[in-house]
């Protein structure tokens, strides 16, 4: 959490997510960060990411830093496992406000955001963190 009256940082936490949601047998799906929906059909025999991870490995992602001139990558948000740096994540307030050596246009909340009709094939759907 962040206190701008105090200019101090109480909480330097992020979080990734990823959502789904079905209406009227059409599935919207949105992500931020590493996190994944998958999906299969076919009684299993077809299964597919149907989210990206926000990541330095992928590379418009690194591409989209380097343009925003994004701040040192010591400021990306670390997560531990496989040393994973996430170029998109809710919170993480110290890499996002510039008069604290961040940069909103590199570390963004925005998500990716996609939609399809379900089909009579269609199994079920993964959130996985």
């Amino acid at each position: 959490m962040y206190d701008p009256v105090a200019n101090e940082i109480y909480d330097e936490s992020g979080s990734c997510i990823s959502i789904a949601m079905v209406v009227d047998r059409v599935v919207y799906v949105a992500n931020v960060g590493d996190s994944r929906v998958l999906f299969s059909a076919s009684k299993g025999n077809d299964l597919f990411q149907l989210t990206k991870d926000h990541t330095l490995s992928d590379e418009y992602e690194e591409t989209r830093m380097r343009v925003s001139k994004s701040p040192p990558l010591k400021r990306v948000p670390q997560l531990k496992k496989n040393d994973l740096r996430v170029t998109r994540c809710l919170g993480h307030v110290r890499s996002k406000l510039r008069h604290l050596e961040g940069n909103h246009h590199a570390i963004l909340a925005e998500p990716d955001i996609l939609s399809f009709n379900l089909e009579d094939d269609h199994d079920f759907l993964v959130l996985a963190s």
